[in-house]
């Protein structure tokens, strides 16, 4: 065969920019006709089909299936000690695969999982960092805005007086206004360990303008489910209760962790 001359190589390297340029300008189409061979046959319609993870297993059977029968039929030792050795790989392989559907469903059922442990995650770090303030006197000011402010304010004061070097992310009340008594006021602080130090400097209210605010963490959800059944409960068996007994009442006591149903008289035996 003659050499490619210099001239016949420019001639080819402009022959294929030149193609490249038509291909890139050519419909989506016909460049996925050119993809499959162009003419030759070859299309995106009639290309092999990809077999299913079921099809492949079947054939693998198949395979194993062959290699039994061709090591039973042969003479040859070595021969007939090969096809066994592949037969027992093939079936090893056969039992591995064939978990994996199991395995992958297992994997997406804890993929499905993750949303719902992020949000819980999200609002336990919330919780950590919040608090529940009642008795908290509602300003009568008309303004929302102005009773909110007013809110904020009276935290700080609270947290002054407590000591706390930390300015509250969120104040607002809880619930709706329903007669007088003030609504619960949740402190979201920017960090946990602010909580732990109200929760601990609270009695400093005493003997101040805040002396009858109550002031806990705040609460898990299945917590405050509790204490609602609870507290329900203790109202039906109070209201069985004569008059006479109505001093050693029942009462909801305990951690929020551990909330049980108790005589008063009972507390603090």
């Amino acid at each position: 065969m003659a050499p490619v001359t210099k001239r016949q190589n420019i001639d080819l390297n402009e022959k294929h920019d030149d193609f490249n340029e038509e291909y890139e300008q050519a419909s989506p189409e016909h460049q996925r006709k050119s993809a499959y061979g162009g003419g030759s046959g070859l299309t995106e319609g009639n290309a092999p089909p990809i077999p299913t993870f079921t099809d492949f297993l079947t054939q693998l059977k198949a395979m194993q299936d062959t290699t039994a029968t061709l090591a039973a039929t042969t003479d040859d030792s070595v021969m007939k000690g090969c096809l066994m050795s592949l037969g027992s790989i093939i079936q090893a392989a056969g039992h591995f695969l064939d978990k994996i559907p199991q395995r992958l469903q297992t994997v997406e059922e804890k993929l499905s999982e993750v949303p719902s442990f992020i949000s819980t995650q999200i609002e336990e770090q919330e919780r950590r960092r919040s608090m529940v303030f009642s008795f908290v006197p509602e300003s009568k000011n008309e303004s929302s805005t102005e009773r909110a402010k007013e809110d904020a304010k009276s935290v700080t004061q609270m947290l002054d007086v407590m000591k706390i070097e930390a300015v509250p992310q969120t104040v607002y009340r809880l619930g709706k206004i329903f007669g007088g008594r003030p609504r619960l006021l949740k402190v979201v602080m920017p960090m946990s360990g602010a909580v732990s130090g109200v929760m601990k400097n609270r009695g400093k209210l005493q003997n101040t303008q805040f002396s009858n605010v109550h002031i806990r963490e705040s609460w898990r959800r299945d917590w405050l489910d509790k204490q609602r059944e609870l507290r329900k409960r203790r109202d039906e068996l109070n209201d069985g209760l004569p008059a006479a007994e109505m001093s050693n009442r029942y009462i909801v006591w305990g951690p929020p962790d551990n909330l049980r149903l108790m005589r008063k008289d009972d507390v603090h035996k």
